[in-house]
């Protein structure tokens, strides 16, 4: 399988966790394809790592105050922008993090604080009126606004509307992640999980903050 690659040869990896998994695919990969017996012979092309990139004006070149009259959100709440899908398998699950909202407001009496959940909807699953149940059983009507399969031009807006970005991926399929670049280009801080290519998007503590899963 691997008789044609030269040194020259590469496969072009977004992260070095993406660079790793693929590293570990490939070996299993000789291992289970050489003939019994044999040495199987080592992947000698190059895995070079290249960030992917984002479009200029991520923000749509609105200002805050503007972007948050188009959407309808309150001008004076600090706001907190999660843009993924909402698939807690395959992308992340969002109940920590009301679990998290709600107890920052009950111990620190932030009224003002509100979270935008928006992203797309797998019809087949239940998740999103899960989400929405909690959002109520939580106390957190107020708190959380739940977007589903907003409009594509919608993002801009919902970027320079945010003050911070929230992402708590978990799923081993996030090897860099377009969407916290897209909201560092728009000025956000990001708030990302500690997990495979995200810890290499942000400096805890400088550009944003990682934490735990």
């Amino acid at each position: 399988a691997f008789s044609d690659v030269r040194p020259y040869d590469a496969v072009i990896c977004s992260s070095q966790a993406c660079a790793k998994a693929l590293r570990r695919i490939l070996e299993i990969s000789q291992i289970q394809s050489g003939p019994e017996g044999t040495v199987p012979r080592p992947f000698s092309a190059q895995l070079p790592v290249i960030p992917l990139g984002v479009e200029m004006e991520a923000h749509g070149g609105f200002g805050k105050s503007e972007a948050r009259r188009k959407l309808g959100l309150p001008p004076d709440h600090a706001i907190i922008l999660c843009l993924a899908r909402f698939a807690p398998i395959t992308k992340m699950d969002l109940h920590p993090c009301l679990l998290a909202l709600q107890r920052l407001i009950r111990e620190n009496g932030h009224e003002r604080i509100l979270l935008v959940a928006a992203g797309s909807v797998d019809k087949s699953d239940v998740y999103f009126e899960v989400m929405v149940s909690r959002v109520k059983a939580l106390g957190l009507t107020n708190h959380v606004l739940m977007k589903a399969d907003f409009p594509a031009e919608e993002k801009g807006l919902l970027l320079a509307a945010a003050d911070v970005f929230l992402s708590p991926s978990d799923n081993l399929q996030e090897s860099f992640g377009i969407a916290p670049v897209e909201a560092m280009l728009a000025g956000l801080p990001c708030v990302l999980s500690n997990w495979n290519g995200y810890r290499e998007l942000v400096r805890d503590g400088e550009t944003g903050f990682l934490i735990p899963t």
